[in-house]
C-alpha cells in the first residue's frame, strides 16, 4: 500500500504544510493501519508509574499529569501502576463506548461491562431482567457461542434505541472496549468517552479536576485504532484549551494531540479510512455505524463507572 498516498487523503492538512507536526501524525497513522511500522507501547512508558524523561521540568510544580495509552499492548502495564489519583477516559469509538453513550442517553439504567461471554451469562443469572449485548468479530453474539440463546443486542449504537433500552439494565462484553475499561479498575474514576458524548465527558472531567488524567485508546486486537487516536487527541486538545494553565504532558499524549490537530472538523472521512471503519463499511447493515460514531454530541451525557462496576449517567 502507498502510505504517502493514503496519508494525503486522510491528513490533507499535514500534506499542505500545517504548522502541526505531520511526522507525529503520519507515524501514528501508519501504526494504526499496521502498514509501515507499529507502536507497541507508549514512548518512555514506565509500568512503575515513575516520572518519564519527557515530563521532567515540564510545566509547573503540582501541574496535572496527562498520559495516554495508545494500544491494548499497554493494558497489562496498568496493573502495576498506582492509579488511585488518576481519572481514566476510555475511548472505543467503533463501537463500544459509542454504544454506551447511546444506551445511557436513551434511558438505560446502567451498563455492566464484563470480559468474557461466560461472565455475561453469569451476570445475567444475577440480573435476569437485564439485556445481553456485545460482539465477537464485530457481530452479535449468537447461541452457538453462548450454548444457550442469542444476545439481545449486538454492538451497533443504532440498536440502543429508547424503545429498546429505556429503563433496562444492560450486560455487555466486547472484544476490546470492555478490556480497556477493566484495565482501569484501580483508578479513582472511569469515564466512557466517545465523539457522540465528547462535550459532556469534557465537562464532567473538568469538574473532577483530577491530579492525573489518563486517556485510554481501546484499539483493535492488540493494535492501535485510528478513530480512537483521533477522538482521544481531540478530547485532550479541547480539555487543555478549556482548562487553561499548564500540564505535564507525556509523549503519548502529545502524539495524540498532534494527530488530532491534523484532522479536519468532519471525522467521517477519517473514520471511513481507518481499518475498523473500512471493515464496518463492508459489512451488511453495519456501515451506518461509521457516520453515527462521527456525529458530535448527539448523546450529551457523561457515562461514568460507579462503585459497583456499572456504567451510569454522571449527575
Amino acid at each position: 500500500m502507498d502510505c504517502e498516498g493514503v496519508e494525503a487523503t486522510v491528513f490533507p492538512e499535514a500534506q499542505a504544510g500545517s504548522e502541526e507536526d505531520p511526522i507525529v501524525c503520519r507515524f501514528t497513522f501508519r501504526s494504526a493501519l499496521g502498514i509501515c511500522t507499529a507502536i507497541p507501547v507508549s514512548l518512555y512508558a514506565d509500568p512503575r508509574g515513575e516520572q518519564r524523561p519527557s515530563e521532567k521540568g515540564c510545566g509547573s510544580k503540582g501541574a496535572m499529569k496527562i498520559d495516554a495509552i495508545l494500544s491494548p499492548a499497554e493494558f497489562g502495564m496498568l496493573a502495576d501502576r498506582d492509579l488511585r489519583a488518576t481519572t481514566c477516559v476510555v475511548f472505543d469509538i467503533l463501537r463500544a463506548t459509542t454504544c454506551m453513550a447511546a444506551a445511557i442517553h436513551n434511558g438505560a439504567q446502567g451498563i455492566l461491562p464484563v470480559l468474557e461471554i461466560e461472565d455475561a451469562m453469569r451476570a445475567k443469572r444475577e440480573h435476569p431482567d437485564a439485556l445481553l449485548a456485545g460482539e465477537r468479530g464485530g457481530l452479535r453474539i449468537r447461541a452457538a457461542q453462548t450454548g444457550r440463546g442469542d444476545f439481545d443486542l449486538g454492538n451497533s449504537p443504532r440498536e440502543f434505541t429508547r424503545e429498546r433500552v429505556m429503563g433496562r439494565k444492560i450486560i455487555t462484553t466486547t472484544t476490546n472496549g470492555t478490556r480497556a475499561l477493566e484495565s482501569c479498575k484501580g483508578s479513582s474514576g472511569v469515564f466512557a468517552g466517545a465523539y457522540v458524548n465528547l462535550g459532556a465527558t469534557l465537562q464532567a472531567v473538568l469538574e473532577v479536576q483530577p491530579e492525573q488524567l489518563l486517556v485510554v485508546c481501546s484499539g483493535t486486537g492488540e493494535l492501535l485504532a485510528l478513530e480512537d487516536v483521533i477522538v482521544a487527541g481531540r478530547f485532550l486538545l479541547e480539555f487543555e484549551r478549556l482548562r487553561g494553565g499548564q500540564a505535564n504532558l507525556s509523549d503519548s499524549a502529545r502524539a495524540l494531540m498532534g494527530c488530532a490537530s491534523s484532522i479536519g472538523v468532519d471525522l467521517k472521512q477519517a473514520f471511513s479510512g481507518s481499518s475498523n471503519g473500512a471493515r464496518l463499511l463492508g459489512m451488511t447493515d453495519l456501515g451506518g455505524d461509521v457516520s453515527y460514531a462521527a456525529s458530535r454530541d448527539i448523546h450529551p451525557v457523561a457515562v461514568r463507572r460507579n462503585a459497583h462496576g456499572w456504567l451510569v449517567q454522571q449527575t
